[in-house]
């Protein structure tokens, strides 16, 4: 079952290359309001920040947070998202999940 904030949170930040969009930033400052006192929807604002920053430290501050938080799926995908290293981590947390790896972020 999805909960209100999972219902606000996909349509406020949308997956599919919102993030360079101009109101990001402002969508982000919205969604923080309403993701207070939730741990992992806090971390998953806190992620696209992250990847509308190219901040790969608070990225992994991230993967950090999921982990704390019980979510192997979110945080493996994150690990991901980091790139390099990190994505091989990801991808092996992801299959020892018995999940199909997720593809790398490509950068123009």
């Amino acid at each position: 079952m999805v909960d209100g904030v999972t219902l606000f949170l996909g349509r406020l930040l949308p997956a599919g290359g919102h993030a360079g969009s101009s109101d990001a930033g402002d969508r982000l400052a919205e969604a923080r309001t309403v993701v207070a006192g939730n741990p992992v929807a806090t971390a998953i604002v806190e992620r696209a920040q992250a990847l509308l920053d190219n901040d790969r430290e608070r990225l992994l501050a991230t993967a950090d947070a999921f982990d704390t938080a019980g979510c192997r799926y979110q945080s493996a995908r994150t690990l991901v998202l980091a790139g390099g290293a990190h994505a091989a981590r990801g991808a092996a947390a992801l299959a020892d999940l018995n999940l199909a790896p997720t593809a790398p972020p490509r950068h123009p």
